[in-house]
Protein backbone atom coordinates (compact mmCIF):
# COMPACT_ATOMS: atom_id res chain seq x y z
CA UNK A 1 0.00 0.00 0.00
CA UNK A 2 1.65 3.32 -1.04
CA UNK A 3 2.07 5.92 1.71
CA UNK A 4 1.82 9.34 0.13
CA UNK A 5 -0.92 9.99 -2.67
CA UNK A 6 1.22 13.18 -4.01
CA UNK A 7 4.46 14.05 -3.26
CA UNK A 8 5.47 17.66 -4.07
CA UNK A 9 8.96 18.93 -4.92
CA UNK A 10 9.77 22.33 -4.35
CA UNK A 11 14.04 23.56 -6.35
CA UNK A 12 14.12 20.21 -7.81
CA UNK A 13 17.36 21.54 -9.60
CA UNK A 14 15.82 19.25 -12.35
CA UNK A 15 16.60 20.33 -15.99
CA UNK A 16 15.44 19.07 -19.59
CA UNK A 17 18.32 16.53 -20.31
CA UNK A 18 17.65 15.01 -17.20
CA UNK A 19 14.79 12.64 -18.27
CA UNK A 20 11.58 11.51 -16.10
CA UNK A 21 13.02 7.88 -16.15
CA UNK A 22 16.15 8.88 -14.02
CA UNK A 23 13.64 10.08 -11.44
CA UNK A 24 10.71 7.69 -11.84
CA UNK A 25 8.84 5.89 -9.01
CA UNK A 26 6.91 3.62 -9.01
CA UNK A 27 3.50 3.64 -9.33
CA UNK A 28 3.65 7.22 -9.70
CA UNK A 29 3.48 10.00 -12.33
CA UNK A 30 5.31 12.42 -12.70
CA UNK A 31 4.68 16.39 -13.29
CA UNK A 32 8.05 19.06 -13.62
CA UNK A 33 8.55 22.43 -14.71
CA UNK A 34 12.10 22.80 -15.44
CA UNK A 35 14.32 25.94 -14.52
CA UNK A 36 15.56 27.18 -17.62
CA UNK A 37 18.59 29.52 -17.43
CA UNK A 38 20.18 29.47 -14.61
CA UNK A 39 21.01 26.68 -12.55
CA UNK A 40 18.73 25.12 -8.83
CA UNK A 41 14.98 26.25 -9.30
CA UNK A 42 12.17 24.21 -10.57
CA UNK A 43 9.28 22.48 -9.07
CA UNK A 44 7.32 19.46 -9.64
CA UNK A 45 4.79 16.59 -8.41
CA UNK A 46 4.49 12.81 -8.23
CA UNK A 47 0.83 11.83 -8.38
CA UNK A 48 -0.35 8.13 -7.21
CA UNK A 49 -1.35 6.16 -10.37
CA UNK A 50 -5.04 6.09 -8.39
CA UNK A 51 -4.88 9.82 -8.37
CA UNK A 52 -6.31 12.39 -11.52
CA UNK A 53 -4.22 15.19 -11.76
CA UNK A 54 -3.54 17.93 -14.63
CA UNK A 55 -1.61 20.97 -15.02
CA UNK A 56 -3.80 24.33 -14.93
CA UNK A 57 -1.12 26.94 -15.08
CA UNK A 58 2.68 26.92 -14.60
CA UNK A 59 5.15 29.91 -14.17
CA UNK A 60 7.73 30.15 -17.30
CA UNK A 61 10.19 27.70 -17.37
CA UNK A 62 12.76 30.70 -18.11
CA UNK A 63 14.05 32.47 -14.92
CA UNK A 64 12.83 35.93 -14.24
CA UNK A 65 13.99 36.55 -10.56
CA UNK A 66 10.18 35.48 -9.75
CA UNK A 67 8.42 32.96 -8.02
CA UNK A 68 8.46 30.05 -9.68
CA UNK A 69 4.71 27.85 -9.19
CA UNK A 70 2.29 24.90 -10.76
CA UNK A 71 -0.87 25.09 -10.47
CA UNK A 72 -3.03 21.46 -10.50
CA UNK A 73 -6.46 20.25 -10.30
CA UNK A 74 -7.09 17.37 -8.59
CA UNK A 75 -9.15 14.52 -8.88
CA UNK A 76 -10.48 12.86 -5.92
CA UNK A 77 -13.80 10.02 -5.53
CA UNK A 78 -17.11 11.12 -6.36
CA UNK A 79 -15.98 14.05 -8.76
CA UNK A 80 -14.07 16.13 -5.82
CA UNK A 81 -11.70 18.49 -7.21
CA UNK A 82 -8.64 20.19 -5.23
CA UNK A 83 -6.87 23.21 -6.06
CA UNK A 84 -3.06 21.98 -5.88
CA UNK A 85 -0.15 24.64 -5.86
CA UNK A 86 3.30 23.90 -5.47
CA UNK A 87 5.94 26.67 -5.31
CA UNK A 88 9.55 28.13 -4.75
CA UNK A 89 10.30 31.60 -4.50
CA UNK A 90 14.16 32.10 -5.06
CA UNK A 91 15.83 34.08 -2.17
CA UNK A 92 15.10 37.42 -2.34
CA UNK A 93 13.89 37.24 -5.44
CA UNK A 94 10.60 38.71 -6.65
CA UNK A 95 7.18 39.13 -4.87
CA UNK A 96 3.86 37.19 -5.71
CA UNK A 97 1.75 39.26 -7.59
CA UNK A 98 1.89 36.71 -10.64
CA UNK A 99 1.04 34.02 -8.32
CA UNK A 100 -1.76 35.73 -6.85
CA UNK A 101 -3.13 36.76 -10.17
CA UNK A 102 -3.26 33.18 -11.33
CA UNK A 103 -4.85 32.12 -7.76
CA UNK A 104 -7.58 34.78 -7.70
CA UNK A 105 -8.64 33.33 -11.28
CA UNK A 106 -9.15 29.91 -10.17
CA UNK A 107 -9.92 29.62 -6.80
CA UNK A 108 -13.79 31.29 -7.34
CA UNK A 109 -14.16 27.40 -8.63
CA UNK A 110 -12.55 25.01 -5.84
CA UNK A 111 -14.20 24.40 -2.74
CA UNK A 112 -10.94 22.74 -2.08
CA UNK A 113 -7.31 24.66 -1.86
CA UNK A 114 -3.90 23.22 -0.86
CA UNK A 115 -0.92 25.17 -1.55
CA UNK A 116 2.61 24.55 -0.23
CA UNK A 117 6.47 25.08 -1.33
CA UNK A 118 9.27 26.86 -0.04
CA UNK A 119 8.94 30.71 -0.09
CA UNK A 120 12.30 31.53 1.57
CA UNK A 121 10.40 34.02 4.02
CA UNK A 122 10.77 33.19 7.64
CA UNK A 123 7.36 33.26 8.81
CA UNK A 124 5.60 33.18 12.38
CA UNK A 125 2.33 30.41 12.95
CA UNK A 126 -0.59 32.09 10.68
CA UNK A 127 -4.16 31.33 11.07
CA UNK A 128 -4.56 29.14 7.83
CA UNK A 129 -0.80 28.12 7.87
CA UNK A 130 -0.03 24.89 10.08
CA UNK A 131 3.21 24.25 10.67
CA UNK A 132 5.33 26.40 13.79
CA UNK A 133 8.06 24.79 14.42
CA UNK A 134 11.44 25.42 12.15
CA UNK A 135 11.54 23.71 8.83
CA UNK A 136 14.87 24.37 7.09
CA UNK A 137 18.32 24.02 9.28
CA UNK A 138 22.06 24.82 9.11
CA UNK A 139 24.86 25.68 11.35
CA UNK A 140 23.60 29.63 11.00
CA UNK A 141 20.11 29.59 11.53
CA UNK A 142 16.47 27.80 11.96
CA UNK A 143 13.69 28.83 10.09
CA UNK A 144 10.38 28.35 9.34
CA UNK A 145 10.26 29.21 5.40
CA UNK A 146 8.58 25.85 4.39
CA UNK A 147 5.22 26.51 4.09
CA UNK A 148 1.70 24.63 3.30
CA UNK A 149 -1.75 26.82 3.63
CA UNK A 150 -4.69 25.33 3.34
CA UNK A 151 -8.42 26.97 3.05
CA UNK A 152 -9.76 25.66 6.31
CA UNK A 153 -8.20 23.79 9.37
CA UNK A 154 -10.40 21.54 9.76
CA UNK A 155 -9.95 20.00 6.77
CA UNK A 156 -6.33 18.76 7.73
CA UNK A 157 -6.64 15.08 9.60
CA UNK A 158 -3.34 15.47 10.11
CA UNK A 159 0.15 17.28 9.55
CA UNK A 160 3.56 16.88 10.44
CA UNK A 161 7.26 17.63 9.46
CA UNK A 162 10.45 14.98 9.21
CA UNK A 163 14.17 16.02 9.23
CA UNK A 164 15.75 13.99 6.10
CA UNK A 165 19.14 13.93 7.26
CA UNK A 166 22.04 13.65 4.36
CA UNK A 167 19.68 14.16 2.07
CA UNK A 168 18.40 18.02 2.61
CA UNK A 169 18.50 20.60 4.52
CA UNK A 170 15.09 20.79 4.62
CA UNK A 171 12.29 19.20 6.86
CA UNK A 172 10.04 16.72 4.74
CA UNK A 173 5.94 18.20 5.31
CA UNK A 174 3.34 15.43 5.26
CA UNK A 175 -0.55 16.69 5.49
CA UNK A 176 -3.58 14.41 5.00
CA UNK A 177 -6.29 16.74 3.75
CA UNK A 178 -10.11 15.57 3.63
CA UNK A 179 -11.98 16.38 0.99
CA UNK A 180 -15.56 17.50 1.16
CA UNK A 181 -18.08 15.63 -0.33
CA UNK A 182 -20.72 17.93 -0.12
CA UNK A 183 -22.35 19.92 -2.77
CA UNK A 184 -21.12 24.03 -3.50
CA UNK A 185 -24.18 26.11 -3.22
CA UNK A 186 -23.60 28.32 -6.31
CA UNK A 187 -22.91 31.66 -5.21
CA UNK A 188 -23.60 34.12 -8.16
CA UNK A 189 -20.66 36.72 -8.99
CA UNK A 190 -21.82 40.30 -10.19
CA UNK A 191 -19.67 42.17 -12.61
CA UNK A 192 -19.60 44.83 -14.89
CA UNK A 193 -19.03 44.70 -19.04
CA UNK A 194 -16.30 46.90 -19.72
CA UNK A 195 -15.40 45.11 -22.94
CA UNK A 196 -18.14 47.15 -24.76
CA UNK A 197 -17.37 50.58 -22.73
CA UNK A 198 -18.33 53.37 -25.26
CA UNK A 199 -15.35 56.16 -24.21
CA UNK A 200 -16.90 59.06 -26.70
CA UNK A 201 -20.61 58.24 -25.41
CA UNK A 202 -19.67 58.40 -22.12
CA UNK A 203 -17.65 61.61 -21.96
CA UNK A 204 -20.85 63.13 -23.97
CA UNK A 205 -23.88 62.22 -21.72
CA UNK A 206 -21.53 63.01 -18.97
CA UNK A 207 -20.66 66.34 -19.62
CA UNK A 208 -23.88 67.63 -21.75
CA UNK A 209 -25.58 67.04 -18.28
CA UNK A 210 -22.73 69.76 -16.81
CA UNK A 211 -23.21 72.38 -19.19
CA UNK A 212 -27.15 72.31 -18.92
CA UNK A 213 -26.53 73.36 -15.15
CA UNK A 214 -26.25 76.85 -14.47
CA UNK A 215 -24.31 77.10 -11.25
CA UNK A 216 -20.87 75.46 -9.86
CA UNK A 217 -22.48 73.82 -7.23
CA UNK A 218 -25.52 72.06 -9.25
CA UNK A 219 -22.58 71.55 -11.98
CA UNK A 220 -20.63 69.27 -9.31
CA UNK A 221 -23.94 67.41 -8.66
CA UNK A 222 -24.39 66.93 -12.29
CA UNK A 223 -21.21 65.70 -12.97
CA UNK A 224 -20.96 63.38 -9.79
CA UNK A 225 -24.42 61.93 -10.38
CA UNK A 226 -23.97 60.99 -13.99
CA UNK A 227 -20.55 59.44 -13.04
CA UNK A 228 -21.54 57.10 -10.69
CA UNK A 229 -25.49 56.24 -12.12
CA UNK A 230 -24.74 56.43 -15.68
CA UNK A 231 -21.45 54.75 -15.89
CA UNK A 232 -22.35 51.60 -13.94
CA UNK A 233 -25.74 51.24 -14.56
CA UNK A 234 -26.00 51.79 -18.40
CA UNK A 235 -22.72 52.40 -19.84
CA UNK A 236 -21.32 49.45 -17.94
CA UNK A 237 -23.96 47.30 -17.13
CA UNK A 238 -24.16 44.89 -14.44
CA UNK A 239 -23.91 40.87 -15.57
CA UNK A 240 -23.75 37.87 -13.55
CA UNK A 241 -22.14 34.37 -13.29
CA UNK A 242 -21.49 31.94 -11.24
CA UNK A 243 -18.64 29.38 -10.23
CA UNK A 244 -18.70 25.65 -10.66
CA UNK A 245 -20.11 23.28 -8.23
CA UNK A 246 -17.58 20.63 -7.03
CA UNK A 247 -17.69 18.15 -4.61
CA UNK A 248 -16.38 14.69 -2.78
CA UNK A 249 -14.66 13.12 -0.10
CA UNK A 250 -11.26 11.69 -0.39
CA UNK A 251 -8.28 12.39 1.48
CA UNK A 252 -4.91 13.15 0.20
CA UNK A 253 -1.99 12.68 1.53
Amino acid sequence: MHYYDIICLSETWLKPEIPDSMVKLPDYNLFRIDRLGKIGGGVGAYFHKTIQGKVLFNSTPLYSAKPEFIFFDVSGFNAAKLLLCVIYRPPKCGLFADFESVFSRFYPTYKNVVIIGDFNVDMHRSYYEMLSDPTHHNERSHTLIDLCFVDDLEKVVDNSQYSVPFLSAHDLIHITYNFSSSQRTLTPINSRDIKHFDKSLYQQDLFSAVFASNSMECKLKAFNSNLIARTFTYLLPQKTSGPLAYGGHPKTH
